[in-house]
């Protein structure tokens, strides 16, 4: 009995004295500048790994060792402050709002986490990245600022849609867009119309509104959205109000643009020559001499005038930018309002951008447990555009291609038409009698709740909608070839409703300051629908009766409607121990009305792990490393943009039966169709050194496309042609890496330099069972979009005729089908990225940055066409030509002279060979930006917060090899031929905040 007391004893005296080493803090976190609580601040004991988390009314108890001597607070948007531990038991703590504390933190799927604890592959680009540019859309300020994303300018119509391509082709047949989120909703993208030649769905968002821009690159990162997330997924946060005081902030800038670049040409004097030329070399002089008299009059060539048509089209459009923001807020409401109008007229006469925004977002709290916000976005556009996107009347083509000999105008000043040669329309007087545009109207709006049911437990609820109509009218004049004899109109009315609502539980806790639990559950419902009228007719007199209703011929209308449903539960569950190893889970199960009955549901898992090297004890004590950390992935996500009814049996209306009108069969059911899937690989390293002057990311990546859609052929006796299967598979693999440099910081002066890389590659692995290829440019064992052609010789020196390989090497004048030979690369870049450096000096800063892409080729349809050597005069061609061969001896790249263009026994020159294949590698100054920030000195004269002037120049300047207009321009096998040209642009502008 003695000795159970004495361990009783014994037992008391060790409590108390471990009770005396220790002692409970109690406080409250609040902003500094309104007094308002904060919830969610990380208190932290620093030397130990214990800490605590502040509640939804800022409160905080926290069990602090008697060694303890610094607490560390850190929170989303605020500075880190280290406190003292005090002498008392009560502690009040202020926080002051940082702006560039939020570079640290990336929206991840539902929840927004620090950059240091994200386990996937994210990229991101902050509001000062992209502030300010002219630029439409914020796909198009992406361009070359994120590992991984590939941002594809099909062509530089203003507001014209792009293509945004992550880590790589992943479809044969399906989309290979990715997902885009602004402010939870999750948004339609790409081109919006029917029959306008391109609208950007994403230009209704001012990208001076962003915040941020994340992209989840892997699906450890993007599995929290399922079936939609095998293309990557692009996050927008807008700007939100702060607590404190009222900021007035004004902007404008103006400019102009103009051709990016012009294509070296023949005079029309050349141009008669060569064709003279091509006359002797195949019928003799004495026809040549009656054919120069007989078609143009003259026995000189020199006496024929020369009209530059590059001239003619194009001009320098201005550009306007005019933008008011109004933020602020206390500790209760908080909000950012703003107005915008932007105007950009583009390099080719008649084609102009106009949009006006409103974005409003607005956020209340109404206890200390109740949060309730919104987001309301409002956009009106109106695209003005040019007709003949493929015709004859295509000023892009016509800028090249127009016969150099006539003008726009006759002697009386009517326009000229027909003119001579096969580009026979006069595009400047279509652009004059015609109309062509479209109308955008779209709105954005979120509803959020978020209520903290314990200071560890949160629900969030939202409801999200998009709404979009879009008016295209389309006018052909009388008076043009296209419109004649009577005239017509044409127009499409499309109306978009994008209905969303999700709701979430989030819990967050640390146990004994070393366990990190985060978990989250919840449900998504998603309704699109789109509706669509369109109607046309002949017979309008004028411009000023160009209305359905004054057709005398009207044409038989149409309509569409089209709708998809997905119904989704998801969860994700984290843990971490001692900051050192996270694991984190992610689960998602979609249900769509897109896919067949037997395969309507997917599950989408993925699982992440995550090593901080830099707190292990071996490497605590090295100064340099600043933090590194290992991450490996894997994960599967869906593709479902294959359409809405694939998977259905559909029937038409059409034909009768006994004279009475019926329905027909025009498609089978597929019951089994499914998704898409990405079945991906991520390996990660960051590494930071030198107190964050130094990071560094890497990442490796495997990416199995499983499950593709192909068009399976069926027996002519079934009655269709085909069936789609998920049959086919593909794999893309590659590396990237991120640099972020602070390469001096001395006094005054900051040189930083941001740079990135991303090298990929796919290969087609499987198709239909016994089918090796898809035509020639999709081949198993060989990338998507591989180039099969003829192998260029050049041409022989004895007689001016040009020569080919064959499949032996030997040379051939007259190559066949089997003489072809894949090229080393594909229409598709396998590298790209970008290099900022931005120079500060006290308030003036230099930002250049370069953006660049490679390994991949480009038909020079442009050469293609206008690399005649005379043999025709139908066409203006390259001054290229006029290296033509002349007699023997002569070494050159260009055939001789001869008309129609096949000399006998020879194959036509100009056919397709890899001599018009040339390297798409470019290298080009995207955007240089001069400003200057006005001292306070100079502000408080005005009562001015900030101000800030600035000139900008985009696409200053390109390295390439490429002859057509820009290397940037990727449209497959078309190229940049006929395609609306990017443009050069200049502006300057001022940014001042009250």
């Amino acid at each position: 009995m003695r000795r159970l007391l004495l361990v009783g004893v014994c037992l008391l005296l060790c409590l108390s004295t471990a009770l005396a080493q220790s002692r409970t803090i109690k406080g409250m976190v609040s902003d500094q500048t309104d007094n308002s609580p904060l919830p969610g601040v990380t208190i932290g004991i620093k030397g130990t790994n214990l800490g605590t988390i502040s509640g939804a009314d800022g409160s905080f108890t926290l069990n602090v060792p008697d060694h303890a001597k610094i607490l560390t607070f850190s929170f989303l948007g605020y500075e880190t402050k280290d406190i003292a531990v005090p002498a008392g038991n009560q502690l009040l703590v202020k926080l002051l709002s940082d702006q560039k504390s939020l570079d640290e933190f990336v929206v991840t799927g539902y929840s927004v986490k620090r950059k240091r604890d994200v386990s996937g592959a994210v990229s991101s680009v902050q509001s000062k990245d992209i502030q300010n540019l002219p630029v439409q859309s914020f796909d198009r300020a992406m361009q070359g600022k994120m590992s991984g994303v590939q941002v594809i300018a099909n062509n530089g119509i203003p507001g014209g849609a792009l293509s945004v391509r992550v880590r790589g082709l992943g479809s044969i047949n399906a989309g290979n867009d990715p997902l885009y989120i602004i402010d939870g909703v999750q948004v339609n993208s790409g081109d919006n119309t029917r029959n306008f030649p391109s609208a950007n769905a994403l230009s209704a968002l001012n990208p001076d509104d962003i915040e941020s821009i994340d992209v989840l690159k892997d699906p450890a990162s993007a599995s929290i959205y399922g079936a939609q997330a095998a293309n990557g997924v692009v996050i927008v946060t807008t700007k939100k109000g702060r607590a404190g005081k009222t900021n007035l902030s004004v902007g404008a800038y103006g400019g102009f643009n103009g051709p990016i670049k012009e294509l070296d040409l023949l005079t029309t004097p050349q141009l008669v020559q060569l064709g003279y030329e091509s006359q002797v070399n195949r019928y003799g002089k004495a026809t040549a001499d009656n054919w120069l008299q007989s078609t143009f009059g003259t026995s000189k060539f020199d006496t024929l005038p020369t009209y530059d048509w590059q001239d003619v089209l194009m001009r320098k459009g201005q550009i306007q930018n005019y933008e008011l923001a109004l933020s602020g807020g206390n500790e209760k409401t908080t909000f950012y309002l703003s107005g915008s109008m932007h105007k950009f007229e583009g390099q080719v006469i008649a084609s102009d951008f106009t949009r006006g925004t409103m974005k409003l977002n607005l956020s209340h709290k109404v206890s200390n447990k109740l949060e309730v916000s919104t987001g309301i976005l409002a956009a009106v556009s109106k695209q003005n555009g040019v007709s003949g996107a493929g015709g004859f009347s295509n000023p892009n083509r016509g800028a090249i291609l127009l016969w150099p000999g006539t003008g726009p105008y006759t002697k009386d000043g009517d326009f000229n038409e027909p003119l001579f040669g096969a580009y026979y329309i006069n595009p400047l007087k279509q652009f004059t009698f015609d109309d062509y545009n479209a109308r955008n109207l779209k709105m954005l709006g979120n509803l959020n709740l978020i209520y903290s049911i314990t200071p560890t437990l949160t629900y969030r609820g939202t409801v999200n909608i998009e709404y979009g109509d879009v008016k295209e009218h389309r006018y052909q004049d009388p008076r043009t070839i296209d419109g004649a004899p009577s005239g017509s109109v044409s127009d499409f009315n499309t109306e978009i409703l994008n209905w969303q609502t999700n709701h979430t539980l989030n819990f967050n806790k640390i146990f004994n300051g070393v366990h990190k639990v985060s978990a989250l559950i919840g449900g998504e419902y998603r309704y699109n629908v789109q509706r669509g009228l369109n109607a046309g007719g002949s017979g309008v007199p004028s411009f000023e009766f160009a209305t359905l209703g004054a057709t005398a011929v009207p044409d038989n209308p149409g309509s569409i409607f089209t709708d998809w449903k997905m119904l989704s539960g998801f969860g994700q569950a984290s843990y971490t121990y001692d900051d050192r190893y996270t694991v984190t889970g992610t689960l998602r199960r979609d249900g769509s009305s897109r896919f067949g009955k037997n395969n309507r549901y997917g599950m989408f898992p993925s699982v992440a792990l995550m090593w901080r090297a830099s707190r292990e004890s071996f490497l605590s004590n090295v100064k340099a490393i600043s933090d590194l950390k290992l991450r490996a992935s894997y994960g599967v996500t869906g593709n479902s943009l294959i359409g809405n009814y694939p998977s259905r049996q559909l029937f038409g209306l059409g034909g009768t039966y006994e004279g009475l009108p019926g329905a027909a069969p025009t498609a089978l059911a597929v019951p089994d169709l499914t998704w898409e899937s990405n079945h991906s690989y991520n390996f990660g390293l960051d590494i930071a050194l030198l107190k964050n002057r130094i990071m560094f990311t890497t990442e490796y990546f495997i990416a199995d496309r499983k499950n593709l859609l192909l068009t399976k052929p069926l027996p002519i006796t079934s009655g269709f042609a085909s069936i789609q299967q998920n049959v086919g598979s593909l794999r893309n693999k590659g590396y990237e890496f991120e640099l972020k440099t602070v390469n001096l910081d001395i006094n005054d002066f900051r040189w930083e330099t941001r740079f990135n890389f991303t090298k990929v590659k796919n290969e087609v692995t499987k198709l239909l069972p016994g089918q090796n290829n898809i035509g020639t440019a999709i081949v198993v064992g060989r990338p998507i979009n591989s180039i099969l052609t003829q192998q260029w010789a050049g041409i022989n020196p004895g007689d001016g005729r040009p020569m080919w390989y064959d499949t032996l090497g030997n040379i051939t004048y007259q190559p066949v089908a089997r003489d072809r030979k894949y090229l080393d690369a594909t229409l598709d870049p396998t590298w790209f990225g970008g290099l900022t450096n931005e120079f500060t000096y006290k308030g003036l800063t230099l930002r250049i940055f370069l953006q660049y892409s490679g390994g991949n080729y480009l038909l020079n349809q442009d050469e293609l066409f206008s690399s005649r050597a005379g043999s025709t005069v139908d066409r203006n061609q390259y001054a290229s030509q006029w290296r033509r061969w002349r007699k023997p001896g002569d070494i050159t790249d260009v055939f001789k002279p001869y008309y129609g263009g096949t000399i006998p026994g020879t194959t036509s020159a100009y056919s397709i060979s890899d001599r018009y294949y040339e390297k798409g590698d470019y290298l080009r100054i995207k955007d240089i930006t001069l400003s200057y920030s006005l001292p306070k000195r100079v502000l408080s004269r005005f009562h001015a917060a900030s101000a800030r002037v600035y000139v900008t120049a985009q696409n200053f300047h390109t390295w390439s090899n490429y002859g057509g207009f820009d290397p940037e321009l990727l449209n497959g096998t078309t190229g940049d031929f006929g395609v609306y040209p990017q443009s050069k642009q200049y502006t300057a502008g001022l940014q001042v905040t009250f």
